[in-house]
């Protein structure tokens, strides 16, 4: 072959390959375009809010110097960056101080599935007081070579002090500042949904982002009130990008007849006027929620309430593997160590009810993020999200998400626990990183994925 023929034959190969490219570029385009929605305004120009569905590129990183302004603030339309950080070691352990005898037979099923180790404590709940044993242990993990560690408090245990002194704990491994380990909360209400929740565990088997069936879900209050609706837009096209139409529920407290809709077949809007939340499913979403395995939710909530859903209202068994919840009282425990609140910030009266995390949890789910009292909403959840669909395991998404308050706020890592009562039950510090995910910290949910 002469050099004008090879020349040609390169051309040509060159040509076909960058051709192909461009379609599935360009199909991959098209399916994006397809599925993405956007708001649709009612007619009357008055009514049309300052509030659109950004693209995800688009949205500001409150880390990387970008200030957003006071509306972009106001609407939550922003993002956390959060960064990965190496554990400081390679070893899998478990943190407990259950003695009843079924709890202890889960926790040694898994130890042995996960050639860990398992380390007992007297009281998790009030660990942070005592220093010596608390420097013990802080030896242990040392010398255990910790990487994951497994957190498995009774229930009565599982307080804000308990998480901040075992975060004062991963916080001293080392000499810099933030968590030296991937953390995990394994909790449910009695030794048999325990059970269930470790064997769901062991037998997990994860999913690409497509096998998925995400759901993007939310409480609208009004129509002053839109940043709930933007974010199950938003969450909405992120997966459009993976070629998904995912179904946006979208539960309207009031004004629904003049607040805009988000356009697509998949838009489900549902009335619930008069109530702070459904217990029971309406028909028309009762086979998109039972068929979901990854659900986020965004809206206001309260202990037993999440986003306009009613812990009542959760199907027995709970077919969801994954559940992401931006509200508030998300997973806020029977107990708590900081001063009660006798109000929600929407204006709901408090109730000491169980967390929509934990039912969700004894219901069927095996991975639930959530906050333990007021929580930021998308701006911390959607890196945890983003976090899993690339790959990421429960321990790195949890311990990413914290590490991030950690430095943010300059805490001192040797004082997270809240010592002295606070005045002021709704401006606590620690508020910061008291987001929580319940489920096995080396479980990796999500297959990694690059499509996007």
């Amino acid at each position: 072959m002469n050099l004008i023929n090879i020349k040609r034959f390169i051309f040509t190969v060159t040509t076909c390959v960058y051709g192909c490219f461009s379609i599935l570029l360009s199909a991959q385009s098209a399916s994006e375009s397809k599925y993405k929605t956007e708001f649709v305004y009612s007619n009357s120009a008055a009514n049309k809010q300052l509030i659109q569905i950004p693209d995800i590129k688009d949205i500001a990183d409150i880390n990387s110097g970008r200030r957003p302004s006071r509306t972009t603030m106001r609407n939550s339309e922003y993002i956390i960056q959060t960064k990965p950080h190496k554990a400081y070691g390679d070893k899998y352990i478990i943190l407990t101080d259950h003695t009843d005898k079924g709890y202890l037979k889960s926790l040694k099923k898994l130890e042995q599935y996960r050639n860990g180790k398992i380390i007992k404590v007297p009281d998790l709940a009030t660990l942070y007081k005592n220093t010596s044993e608390s420097e013990e242990l802080r030896e242990k993990l040392i010398s255990h070579n910790v990487e994951y560690i497994a957190i498995a408090p009774k229930p009565e245990s599982y307080r804000e002090n308990m998480i901040l002194g075992v975060y004062e704990l991963l916080c001293n491994l080392d000499d810099d500042p933030e968590l030296d380990a991937y953390p995990g909360i394994l909790l449910a209400s009695d030794a048999e949904k325990f059970e269930a929740l470790i064997n769901r565990t062991i037998n997990y088997t994860p999913k690409s982002v497509k096998e998925l069936k995400p759901m993007a879900s939310c409480m609208v209050h009004g129509l002053k009130e839109l940043r709930s609706l933007q974010k199950n837009g938003i969450i909405h096209n992120y997966f459009a990008g993976y070629g998904l139409n995912i179904p946006m529920l979208n539960l309207f407290k009031s004004d629904m007849n003049k607040i805009p809709k988000l356009s697509g077949s998949s838009s489900i809007n549902v009335d619930i006027s008069g109530k702070k939340s459904i217990k029971t499913l309406p028909k028309q979403i009762v086979k998109p929620f039972n068929e979901s395995t990854l659900l986020v939710l965004h809206g206001h909530g309260i202990p037993g309430s999440s986003c306009g859903i009613d812990i009542d209202a959760l199907p027995q068994p709970y077919n969801t593997d994954i559940i992401l919840c931006g509200s508030c009282f998300s997973a806020s425990p029977k107990r708590s160590d900081l001063p009660s609140m006798r109000k929600s910030p929407d204006g709901h009266n408090m109730e000491n009810r169980q967390s929509f995390a934990l039912k969700a949890i004894d219901n069927g789910a095996t991975v639930v993020y959530g906050h333990m009292r007021l929580n930021a909403g998308f701006p911390k959840l959607f890196p945890v999200l983003k976090s899993l669909t690339e790959g990421a395991s429960v321990g790195q998404a949890y311990q990413e998400t914290i590490n991030v308050g950690i430095i943010g706020n300059k805490f001192d890592t040797k004082k997270l626990a809240v010592r002295e009562t606070p005045q002021n039950p709704r401006r606590i510090k620690q508020n910061n990183i008291l987001y929580v995910i319940f489920g096995d910290p080396a479980l990796k949910p999500i297959k990694a994925s690059t499509e996007i």
